[in-house]
């Protein structure tokens, strides 16, 4: 059925969570990534978790204002640009929680299956993301991430939030994440998979 894949073998980084409580947004900085939403939880979250810090992967044609709104509102983000792969896995790896909003845009543009929900799982990083697209394929809901409704800021904070107090909750979301992108998206797999289909009708 098409499915997305990634090839698991590359993703083998070892789980180790900086000390302070880190999120991170990896894609292109256009509206359907929803990353004033993640802006404004982070509003929310930094009164609770004054040491909270957001790292954002990418660029794009919003940066601009987004990097003005976390300065006016006095916002721990890192606004690091494009990075290569191999860079992106450290810092999933890194991570408490993998934090991708993605909304469906006025256009009607959504977000597809997205390769970078299923890396976060295959580093054993919990996502919290909204109920969006292909979101909802990549991420099983109360088992690998928390999805909100799209656009409700308060619930998407109280996600994060809910992973932030609790260590046994993400590394249990974690190892979650990591057996099902094993089982449903490794490239590996699915190849084999797709042989014997071929086997089975010539």
């Amino acid at each position: 059925d098409g499915k997305e894949a990634i090839d698991i073998q590359q993703f083998t980084q070892e789980k180790s969570e900086s000390e302070l409580p880190e999120l991170l947004l990896v894609g292109r900085l256009t509206e359907k990534k929803g990353c004033i939403y993640l802006l404004q939880a982070m509003l929310i979250l930094k009164t609770r978790y004054p040491d909270i810090k957001l790292t954002i992967v990418g660029d794009g044609p919003l940066k601009k204002g987004l990097v003005s709104y976390a300065k006016e509102n006095g916002l721990n983000v890192d606004f690091v640009g494009k990075e290569p792969a191999e860079r992106i896995r450290s810092r999933l790896a890194r991570s408490w929680v993998f934090v991708a909003p993605s909304i469906t845009a006025e256009n009607g543009d959504a977000e597809g299956l997205g390769m970078v929900f299923l890396e976060a799982q295959a580093l054993k990083t919990p996502v919290a993301s909204f109920r969006s697209g292909g979101v909802v394929e990549a991420v099983k809901d109360g088992t690998t991430g928390l999805l909100a409704e799209e656009k409700d800021v308060a619930s998407l904070a109280d996600n994060i939030a809910y992973f932030i107090d609790s260590e046994a909750t993400r590394i249990e979301y974690g190892a979650n994440g990591r057996e099902r992108v094993e089982q449903k998206f490794d490239i590996r797999k699915q190849c084999l998979l797709l042989e014997d289909i071929y086997d089975s009708v010539r």
